[in-house]
């Protein structure tokens, strides 16, 4: 679940997006070699499935994912922005409905979806980042509840109508990153604000360079919310929804900060960091990144993590998964991998994520 965005210069990040989608390419393990650590786990991905066909009308193609979510039955449901709705599909790849009316102003109607989360009784959750909202539909697909937010808003995370978390672009507000919302009270003002700001030196560069903070449940009933930011490196995770319990923290060398490239139009470019979150029954999964500005590409990774232990267990290439990873991730606690996959069509590849100790080489 991973993408750039930002509030100035669309054209830029559009042509920035692009360059991501085209370039990435399988490359050399340097993650861990730069830090000299070897990772302690080798993974594997066997192909399950394919969600998203060739041909076909809007329900059976795919046109252009934001977000995926996997419910505990192995149901998917996707974000499309070029289609302003959201596909529901089977475990084994078949359409079953849409959420949403298509592009427009109105209820239910879409300008830039983003963000998804389903909560427990099937509540589906779907950012709109234009309309600044975030809209509520019943399993049915009736609109239920409609969010108003003050920031823009990328990702929502929800246990339930009265427990609903949001972050936003960190440039479009000023104080917490996490909103606590309570439908059943407010659908405008947040009943709890968390999560503190990153606060170092490059702050302004950084809440300014297009990129949003993760959340993420720990499951639909453990009561807890992981964050990740995109920099510096940290997963924090806030027990009791809202106090922070542990941060999963590493130092790693290409991890620079964002620089302002121009001013006018302000467009601030990012160097490295993390642009996606997931996990599975113990693992916390990371998306990380760097651009290789000799080489003028995009070098991604995926940091494993023991939830369980919080002991750091391996970076892991492109080269070593076999696939070029996509924009948007996902795993679920069954041990799937999602991949979001855009060469020949658009389309969700389902892999079995297969996780195996190594011995630690010194």
């Amino acid at each position: 679940m991973v993408a750039i965005f930002t509030n100035y210069n669309k054209g830029i990040i559009m042509k920035m997006i692009k360059t991501i989608i085209t370039v990435m390419m399988p490359i050399l393990f340097i993650c861990c070699d730069d830090q000299r650590i070897e990772s302690s786990i080798t993974v594997k991905l066997e192909k399950i499935l394919e969600i998203g066909k060739e041909k076909g009308n809007e329900n059976e193609i795919i046109g252009h994912p934001t977000d995926i979510y996997v419910n505990k039955s192995g149901e998917l449901y996707l974000a499309d922005y070029a289609f302003k709705n959201v596909k529901k599909y089977s475990s084994t790849g078949q359409f079953i409905k849409s959420f949403g009316k298509g592009e427009g102003k109105g209820p239910g109607e879409f300008l830039e979806p983003r963000g998804i989360d389903v909560d427990i009784s099937g509540n589906v959750y779907v950012v709109d980042m234009k309309k600044r909202n975030i809209t509520v539909f019943d399993s049915l697909g009736s609109v239920i509840y409609i969010l108003g937010t003050k920031m823009q808003p990328t990702f929502v995370q929800a246990f339930s109508p009265e427990e609903v978390f949001v972050v936003g672009f960190p440039n479009t507000y000023l104080d917490e990153l996490i909103y606590k919302y309570n439908l059943e009270k407010s659908t405008t003002d947040p009943v709890k604000k968390f999560g503190e700001r990153y606060s170092g030196a490059k702050k302004f560069e950084i809440e300014n360079s297009g990129f949003s903070s993760r959340i993420l449940k720990i499951n639909d009933s453990e009561k807890g919310i992981l964050l990740s930011d995109y920099y510096p490196y940290r997963i924090i995770f806030y027990d009791n929804l809202d106090g922070e319990q542990f941060q999963l923290k590493r130092d790693v060398s290409f991890y620079k900060p964002p620089y302002i490239k121009s001013q006018t139009p302000l467009y601030v470019y990012p160097l490295a960091g993390s642009v996606g979150l997931i996990k599975t029954k113990n693992l916390i999964i990371d998306y990380i990144f760097y651009v290789d500005e000799e080489n003028k590409i995009i070098k991604p990774y995926l940091d494993f993590w023991d939830i369980n232990t919080k002991e750091f267990l391996g970076c892991i290439s492109e080269k070593e998964l076999g696939i070029k990873l996509g924009r948007y991730i996902f795993a679920d606690s069954s041990g799937f991998f999602y991949n979001y996959e855009n060469e020949p069509y658009p389309h969700i590849t389902k892999y079995k994520l297969i996780i195996e100790k190594k011995t630690v080489k010194q």
